[in-house]
């Protein structure tokens, strides 16, 4: 879990900068790059 002093949350309840809820996300999300950056 985020701590909430390191999550920043809109006016509406959106996450910034991605204007997204909680209920918006998948139960599975895929990330694609190079595990050595």
């Amino acid at each position: 879990m985020i701590a909430e002093s390191e999550l920043i949350i809109n006016q509406d309840g959106t996450a910034f900068h991605l204007h997204i809820l909680p209920e918006d996300l998948a139960d599975t999300v895929i990330l694609v790059g190079d595990q050595g950056r």
